[in-house]
């Protein structure tokens, strides 16, 4: 499993989370659940965990760390905080497959 760091992430600066080179999912924050399971780090972090062919965590290919954006703080499912980052522009997928 491949793992990046991101240091420096913010939604309020405009940052893109860019998964269009991982993801042909719809950019529908219940589709794109089954590809995404988000995790506080412990650390006021976010860990990211992609599952490429949407096995819903079982199948992790691809990990990013979020360093202090804990983006799980407020409690969230998955799905509410990937529909928090389409809503604010910070997410993007290959919604052209």
């Amino acid at each position: 499993m491949a793992t990046d760091t991101i240091t420096d992430f913010s939604v309020a600066d405009g940052d893109v989370i860019d998964l269009s080179d991982l993801l042909e999912a719809d950019e529908d924050a219940d589709t794109l659940s089954s590809f995404l399971h988000f995790e506080s780090d412990g650390e006021g972090g976010t860990n990211i965990e992609i599952s490429v062919d949407g096995s819903n965590g079982s199948n992790i290919t691809q990990e990013i760390n979020l360093r202090d954006v804990d983006l799980t703080s407020g409690g969230d499912t998955d799905t509410q905080i990937i529909q928090s980052l389409l809503d604010s522009n910070s997410l993007k997928t290959n919604v052209d497959g």
